[in-house]
């Protein structure tokens, strides 16, 4: 399986599990625990030739990550940390690592009806869990 399915949909985030430990952990505070704990995110992953960009939407945030695969970049996160990140794809996951004061792992799995975030941060995982956008 490959990604070319998941493209272009849109996935709303509709539970999250073990996200206040991880907040905790990144030690994410005020305004930026407020957007990162509400339930109103989507994302979308879209494919220009050899780049993507997954695009992600909170209530007062929107974050376009544009990307090659494979390749390692400098950039700043919607939390506002600067880090090095790098995306690769296996099957129907697209695994984002970032490197910085903080490593952080983000997987995302996709399926037909839902994308399953997981966030790998030292000793924690913490899930979003997001339902296909209907049209």
């Amino acid at each position: 399986m490959t990604l070319e399915p998941f493209l272009n949909k849109k996935y709303k985030l509709y539970r999250t599990e073990n996200s206040v430990e991880l907040m905790d952990l990144m030690d994410l505070t005020g305004i930026k625990r407020k957007v990162a704990s509400s339930l109103s995110a989507t994302v979308q992953l879209v494919r220009n030739g050899d780049k993507y960009t997954l695009k992600t939407r909170h209530l007062i945030l929107r974050t376009n990550q544009t990307f090659k695969l494979g390749e390692e970049k400098n950039v700043t996160t919607g939390d506002g940390r600067k880090v090095k990140n790098e995306f690769t794809i296996d099957g129907n996951k697209l695994t984002e690592k970032q490197i910085g004061e903080i490593a952080l792992t983000i997987v995302r799995e996709f399926s037909d009806e839902e994308m399953i975030q997981t966030y790998y941060c030292e000793n924690v995982v913490s899930k979003g869990f997001f339902n296909v956008m209907k049209k």
